[in-house]
């Protein structure tokens, strides 16, 4: 129903906001907002790391997602623009560490022979 920040983020207030009406109703507490609002917001924090953990991975994943489905679009641009450039560069790549295996290969044949 909701996207994932949305539902996280909705459950953190929701978590602070009962953090805070609960602690409101400590008589001393009433007195002093700014220490009201701090404790609630380190109370609700604790809280949402135990109990939202379910959420926040969720979110995580989302966000891993569409940062990858960016990311790959942003290259098929890319490609689309400078076709031939990107495989070039990858064989220029693969060539170099092919040369580099070959000669640590080789190298470890010739001490074997000594």
């Amino acid at each position: 129903m909701f996207s994932g920040f949305v539902r996280y983020t909705i459950l953190r207030l929701l978590a602070f906001f009962v953090c805070l009406l609960l602690l409101s109703l400590i008589p001393w507490m009433r007195e002093n907002v700014l220490v009201l609002v701090l404790i609630a917001a380190t109370v609700s924090m604790v809280i949402s790391l135990v109990f939202l953990n379910g959420p926040r991975e969720q979110l995580s994943e989302q966000l891993a997602e569409r940062i990858e489905h960016r990311l790959e679009h942003k290259q098929a641009a890319h490609d689309k623009r400078h076709p031939g450039q990107h495989r070039a560069a990858d064989e220029h790549i693969e060539d170099a560490e092919a040369a580099q295996s070959g000669q640590s290969g080789q190298g470890a044949a010739n001490e074997q022979y000594r």
